[in-house]
């Protein structure tokens, strides 16, 4: 029995499959433009964007470039607004009104300055970041700075401010502060 022959139609229609699956066509997912291209395998997919997962759908023949939630772990270092301007005083502790504060932060630890003490601690984490510090300025206070990350250069701050052996007649009652930072 013979095979059926094949007509320039069905020519054709191989033509059009295999470059509709991206066999034997240019890749159009340069590094520099990100966009989806042609893939057989996740390594053609890099797009070289910090906050995009990369990987190659290989049943549609082409790059997908998901969002990154871990981005939200990133905070750039540098020089932050604050708004509004946060401020405590009582007795033992003033805290005048903060303008600003700076932000430096490495791969494992961070360091904000502009408080009445440098706060040191972790990254970055699910888009949250807490650093704390016991003060001793005749009675023993604690200073906890909290944030939630709003990409891509800002954060929602608390301050708060606890006196751990103040007496009620020293009027140094709990505060907590809060604060939109948004790098300068």
């Amino acid at each position: 029995m013979r095979s059926p022959r094949r007509t320039s139609g069905s020519r054709w229609l191989t033509w059009l499959t295999l470059a509709l699956l991206g066999c034997g066509t240019p890749r159009n997912d340069s590094p520099s433009t990100g966009a989806a291209g042609a893939c057989t395998e996740d390594t053609q997919c890099a797009d070289d964007a910090p906050c995009t997962l990369d990987h190659c759908d290989v049943s549609a023949g082409r790059c997908v470039h998901e969002p990154d939630t871990l981005c939200l772990s990133s905070l750039p270092s540098g020089e932050y607004a604050l708004s509004p301007p946060p401020s405590y005083e009582c007795r033992f502790l003033t805290l005048a009104p903060l303008s600003a504060l700076r932000v430096v932060v490495g791969p494992r630890r961070m360091q904000v300055f502009g408080l009445p003490s440098e706060l040191i601690g972790e990254s970055p984490r699910d888009g949250r970041f807490e650093l704390g510090v016991p003060l001793s300025t005749g009675r023993a206070f604690r200073l906890r700075l909290e944030a939630t990350l709003r990409p891509p250069d800002a954060f929602d701050g608390t301050i708060a401010i606890t006196c751990t052996d103040c007496l009620e007649a020293d009027g140094c009652p709990p505060r907590t502060l809060s604060f939109r930072a948004t790098r300068r």
